[in-house]
């Protein structure tokens, strides 16, 4: 592979698409060497290491691609709509893969990834208490009769038998909104829940073993997600009038 760098990136970001994605930001880190003589310590050899472009599509401004050295990300995100959903996730997705294959010539792919976040919130009830489990049948255990009530949770899992096509994961936790929002914050407690499906090996690198998987990927995820709220909590997203995925 060629040096990676900020030149290379926007190189193979003017072919994606015609040019269609355009820098968004640039991630890296600083490496230094410090020499200690006489008890004195000495920054040398200072240098920025650029680690991963991100690329917004102008256009649409919904969805951005992510570039780092042997890596590729397609995110779809919802902005004043509805998100795009995961048919339009998988041809963005794809068409930049092909695109990456065109551009880089890699020889095999290590891992592949499908990773859904959705935000939502659960009403307070009249006393100003809300009952997860009620919504909710992936939740944090506490004994409140010795511990108290739950004022704050992380809960993460690897779950090694839920994916038939690699080893699927999920967190949720409490969703906090900035001040400057603007939105209510009593309006209900905010949680975020992350589903994240990792292939754990690829033969080949065709396109359309990747599709394959990606669609099998998909069913598994919605069928994750779906089996971690109960009926009450499925009925916030309103599914009969907006699928989830």
């Amino acid at each position: 592979m060629p040096p990676w760098d900020e030149a290379l990136a926007a190189s193979f970001l003017s072919h994606v698409s015609d040019g269609r994605y355009r820098p968004d930001a640039y991630i890296g880190r600083t490496e230094f060497t410090i020499e200690n003589q006489e008890g004195r310590p000495n920054v040398t050899d200072a240098q920025v290491v650029l680690e991963r472009v991100k690329a917004i599509d102008a256009q649409r401004q919904d969805r951005y691609l992510q570039l780092g050295r042997g890596l590729l990300i397609c995110n779809l995100v919802r902005k004043q709509g509805a998100w795009p959903g995961f048919d339009d996730l998988k041809v963005e997705s794809l068409r930049a893969y092909c695109q990456y294959c065109n551009f880089f010539k890699p020889k095999k792919i290590s891992a592949a990834v499908v990773h859904y976040r959705n935000a939502f919130g659960i009403p307070w009830r009249s006393d100003g208490q809300v009952e997860i489990r009620d919504y909710l049948t992936l939740y944090p255990e506490v004994p409140e009769g010795t511990l108290g009530k739950v004022a704050d949770f992380r809960l993460s899992c690897s779950l090694i038998d839920a994916g038939a096509t690699g080893m699927l994961s999920f967190s949720v936790k409490r969703d906090r909104l900035p001040l400057s929002d603007g939105k209510d914050l009593d309006a209900g407690l905010r949680l975020r829940v992350d589903w994240n499906l990792t292939s754990e090996s690829f033969d080949g690198i065709e396109a359309v073993a990747v599709e394959d998987w990606l669609t099998k990927a998909h069913v598994e995820l919605e069928k994750a997600f779906r089996s971690g709220f109960t009926t009450k909590g499925w009925q916030l997203f309103a599914p009969e009038d907006e699928p989830i995925c």
